[in-house]
């Protein structure tokens, strides 16, 4: 497989990190700066703080974008006046660091739930595989314009931006494989860890264009339940993993 191991880890985390990352957010590149963010310390404050961005995630996931919103509109949504917001946030770009840690903090409480090696005790690769895109496309689904509004913008970042955030997920695939090489028996490839990643970078990268980026004026669309795409991304990503090279 000609995939450099960089290159794997980047597209990994701009494609599925981003909904099943219990690290994603523990970097200090996804933390507000004091010139974002204003500080808060009393509880009133901090209910304000969360109303804000309580309201801003329900805004996406209604299908609007972080660059369409307007202030005003958050407030509203959040029952706060358009001052209380400009008292916590510089602007609605500064929102997005606060979003994504408080998506992180979510995602960290589920992961020993998601990983916890019971939930996968005794199954086998078929079983795994399904296991994990029913568990990862539920969190797509839940979490969809957030995850759209933060997928655009870490197309922003700089290459060394990205490259600093690597260290901070290496436990993320370390546990992502790790789900899956159990089964490595299974696998039709050389180096089954390599072959892992590479379907997890498959299977992210069609749930971004599919579930965040889907065009309605797609010349060729597929209508599909989430039981019908769940269906065939597990048959995708088993067929990957199980099919011999040419």
């Amino acid at each position: 497989m000609i995939i450099n191991k960089v290159c794997d880890t980047v597209l990994i985390d701009r494609t599925l990190g981003a909904c099943f990352n219990p690290n994603q957010n523990s970097d200090s590149e996804s933390k507000p700066s004091p010139s974002m963010l204003h500080p808060t310390h009393q509880a009133r404050s901090r209910e304000s703080l969360e109303r804000l961005l309580v309201a801003t995630e329900a805004l996406l996931a209604r299908g609007r974008t972080l660059e369409d919103l307007k202030v005003a509109e958050i407030a509203a949504e959040a029952g706060l006046s358009v001052g209380a917001f400009y008292a916590r946030f510089k602007n609605k770009a500064s929102l997005l660091p606060m979003l994504q840690t408080r998506y992180g903090e979510q995602v960290r409480e589920l992961a020993p739930v998601y990983f916890a090696p019971e939930r996968w005790a005794g199954r086998d690769l078929p079983g795994r595989v399904r296991l994990f895109v029913r568990l990862a496309l539920r969190l797509y689904l839940r979490h969809r314009g957030l995850l759209r509004a933060l997928a655009i913008d870490w197309r922003s970042w700089a290459p060394e931006r990205i490259q600093a955030t690597h260290s901070s997920r290496a436990d993320f695939h370390q546990q992502l494989t790790g789900v899956f090489l159990p089964a490595a028996d299974e696998v039709r490839h050389d180096d089954p860890e390599r072959a892992v990643l590479a379907a997890l970078l498959f299977f992210g990268a069609t749930c971004r264009d599919v579930l965040l980026f889907s065009r309605p004026d797609h010349p060729h669309p597929v209508h599909l339940s989430e039981a019908e795409l769940a269906d065939q991304l597990a048959r995708a990503f088993h067929a990957y993993l199980t099919t011999p090279a040419p």
